[in-house]
Formats: structure tokens, sequence, C-alpha cells
């Protein structure tokens, strides 16, 4: 959180163009978040609503981004913070549990019964480029919850 909000590096806001420095996140965003996930941590859904979970995996999804000190860099105005003494390194963190949008923990939180799709599988077999965007468009999804609702 300290990174995120800039608490202890002295990191001035970036402008609108200055899209590879690290935003600082309003103080008061991440309060809020922090309250939503209390509320969703300790979320009981009732007993008698019947929860399905559907999960995909097995296409890159990025999970979090590692800032380093770049040595190669040439410090140019808009690519660099003087105050941390150069430019920020960025590199996105990736696992392929995900459907390139969530990663599978986060999808599958709940003590539910849940369905995994192999997102990659899929798309290698039906020659589609299917997401989190779209997965409810894959067949087997779409069959898998007409029988549920049938049920």
């Amino acid at each position: 959180m300290d990174f995120l909000n800039s608490t202890n590096d002295v990191r001035p806001s970036p402008e609108d163009d200055e899209v590879d420095l690290p935003l600082i996140v309003h103080s008061g965003m991440l309060s809020d978040t922090d309250i939503l996930h209390s509320d969703l941590d300790t979320l009981v859904i009732p007993e008698n609503i019947e929860v399905t979970q559907i999960v995909g995996w097995g296409l890159d999804t990025i999970k979090g981004i590692t800032y380093d000190a770049d040595p190669e860099c040439v410090v140019e105005a808009g690519n660099s913070i003087p105050e941390l003494g150069g430019c920020l390194k960025r590199t996105p963190n990736f696992i392929v549990e995900g459907d390139a949008t969530v990663v599978y923990p986060s999808a599958d939180l709940l003590d539910a019964q849940t369905y995994y799709v192999d997102m990659e599988q899929i798309n290698d077999e039906e020659l589609f480029n299917r997401t989190h965007k779209n997965i409810l468009e894959v067949d087997r999804v779409r069959s898998l919850l007409e029988q549920i609702i049938q049920e």
C-alpha cells in the first residue's frame, strides 16, 4: 500500500501521457477498497441461494507488476523519477492460471460448486481467441449453464 499511495517515496504524480510511470493511488480509494474486500472476505451466501462458479484458466494473466531501477535507461523528460535516482523498469508478472483478465484464485473465491474451463485448450480446439469477456460463448459452458438452470 505504501508504494501505491507513495507514502515512503517522493515521486510525483505522473502526467496523463507518462504511461510508463506508476500512478499514485488516492488514499480514499484505497480505504474504500479495503472496506470492500473486508465485506467480500466475510460474505456469507444465504443457504437458499445456490452458487456456481465458472473459472477460466490456461491463458497468460497478469498477476502483478514488479518495478526495479533500470540502469540501462537514458534519463529523459517523462520517463524518469529524478527523486528516485532515474528510471523505473516495469516487468509484468504473468501466470497461466487465469482467463487473461482474472487470476483463478480470485474467481474461485467461494465455497461453491466450481467448474474450471481450460481456455487454452478450447481456443486450440475451436480456433477462437476466447478470454474472460466471452467465456460464456464457449459451447460447453453454455451447455453447462443450461443444465444447471434446468436442475
